[in-house]
């Protein structure tokens, strides 16, 4: 049975011993399993809203953390949200640039910057190539090659 909230009067009376299937259940299922790691969990929560609000007060409220404690998680793993937040708008402007037709200034908002040139500056740093030269050669967003581990 699918249900708007597990724990509606009735429901159980009705499912007896059986788990109901929340629309939260299939939205979940939709996008991919959960991933099993801290940092795998802020960059699917990031990847899900990339916008230039994103926060580590929202991510740290999502996973049922404070923000001291992400923080101090995330450092213990060598880690900073500032650097997960880069590295995940970059990898997504990445696809973008090698799956769709979008112009970059385009990309550059999806992801999150207010400015066109700022994310060229940070695409350039992260992967050595200007977002113009990775769209022609995909492959040119390979963040490993710059001390950035793939998740």
């Amino acid at each position: 049975a699918i249900c708007f909230h597990p724990d509606s009067p009735g429901l159980r009376n009705r499912l007896g011993r059986q788990n109901p299937v929340t629309i939260g259940d299939v939205v979940r299922d939709a996008r991919g399993p959960a991933p099993n790691d801290l940092i795998g969990a802020v960059e699917a929560l990031l990847r899900a809203d990339l916008s230039s609000e994103a926060k580590i007060g929202r991510v740290a409220a999502q996973l049922d953390l404070s923000e001291r404690t992400l923080r101090r998680r995330l450092d213990e793993r060598g880690h900073s949200f500032r650097e997960i937040l880069q590295r995940t708008r970059i990898k997504t402007a990445g696809e973008l640039l090698a799956d769709t037709d979008l112009d970059i200034a385009d990309i550059s908002s999806r992801v999150g910057y207010e400015h066109p040139s700022h994310f060229g500056r940070a695409f350039r740093r992260l992967t050595g190539h200007a977002p113009s030269v990775a769209r022609l050669s995909p492959g040119a967003t390979d963040l490993a090659e710059y001390g950035y581990r793939d998740r």
